[in-house]
């Protein structure tokens, strides 16, 4: 059995750091995502890895940590989309009929 790859929090940050901008342009040019939804999805990726990383989970990389980050950004925003699809419209008017305004 592999030994869990550790990164301390120093090396996490940068990573973060130097991962944003790759992250942003990947996300709202493959997934049409706003730069909030990017931020989300960037945030929720980033602590998945953090995750991995800390239970133990991340034992073999065979490829780099920045690919497999992409590849967790990836999972995270088909899973909004799907989320988002999954949400009824809402009309304001109809909306705002409802609450009085």
């Amino acid at each position: 059995m592999s030994q869990p790859i550790t990164f301390d929090d120093a090396t996490l940050n940068r990573f973060a750091t130097a991962e944003w901008s790759k992250a942003l342009h990947y996300l709202s040019k493959s997934y049409g995502l706003s730069p909030d939804d990017c931020k989300d999805v960037f945030q929720e990726s980033f602590l998945t890895l953090y995750n991995n990383v800390a239970d133990g989970k991340l034992t073999k990389l065979t490829s780099s940590l920045s690919t497999y980050f992409m590849g967790i950004c990836r999972n995270k925003a088909l899973e909004l989309l799907r989320t988002k699809a999954l949400m009824p419209a809402v009309d304001d008017e109809a909306s705002l009929s409802l609450t009085g305004g």
